[in-house]
C-alpha cells in the first residue's frame, strides 16, 4: 500500500485557502466547522500556534467522515488525543498511526477510528509523562508500518503486539 503524501507538507493551516476544495469538500458548507475545529486545536494545543495535525491525516479522513460534524469530532477528540500523547510522540501518533488506521481497512468508520485511537493511547501511550511504556516517537511510526504491512490484523491486535504497561 502506498502511502498518501500528508497535506500538513502542503498547508499550514486549515483554513489556508485551497485545502478544502483540495479535500473535493464544499468551502462554504466545511469553512464554519474547519473554523471551529481549528480554534478548538489552538484552544488546546497553543504551542502549536494553529498548526492542525488534522491535516496529516486529511485524505485519510476525507475517506469516512461524511459531514462538517464528522469533520469537528473526530477533530476534536484528534486533538484530544494528541494532548495525552504530548512528549511521547504526538506528531508521529498523528501523521503515522491515524492515516494506517484509515488506509490499512482497520478504521472504516469514525467510531472504528476512535476504537482505534483508544487502543493506541491505552498501549503504546499507556504510563504516564517520564514513564511511558513506549518511546511514542518511535513506536508510533513503527505501529503504523505494521499496520499497514498486516502485521496488526486489527484494532485489538494492537494490544498483543504492544501490551500496554499494567498488562
Amino acid at each position: 500500500m502506498t502511502a498518501r503524501t500528508p497535506l500538513c507538507n502542503l498547508f499550514g493551516d486549515l483554513l489556508e485557502p485551497g485545502l478544502i476544495e483540495h479535500l473535493g469538500l464544499d468551502r462554504e458548507q466545511y469553512t464554519p466547522a474547519f473554523t471551529r475545529l481549528r480554534n478548538y486545536w489552538i484552544e488546546v494545543l497553543p504551542e502549536h500556534h494553529g498548526k492542525n495535525y488534522v491535516m496529516c491525516a486529511a485524505l485519510q479522513l476525507r475517506d469516512i467522515l461524511q459531514t462538517p460534524e464528522d469533520w469537528e469530532e473526530i477533530g476534536r477528540y484528534l486533538a484530544d488525543a494528541t494532548v495525552l500523547t504530548y512528549g511521547n510522540g504526538s506528531h508521529s501518533f498523528v501523521e503515522d498511526t491515524v492515516p494506517a488506521l484509515i488506509d490499512s481497512g482497520l478504521a472504516r468508520t469514525k467510531e472504528d477510528l476512535k476504537r482505534g485511537i483508544d487502543m493506541l493511547l491505552r498501549t503504546i501511550n499507556s504510563g504516564s509523562p517520564g514513564n511511558y511504556r513506549y518511546d511514542g516517537g518511535k513506536v508510533f511510526e513503527q505501529a503504523a508500518k505494521q499496520i499497514l504491512a498486516g502485521e496488526i490484523v486489527s484494532i485489538n491486535d494492537i494490544a498483543r503486539v504492544y501490551p500496554p504497561l499494567n498488562a
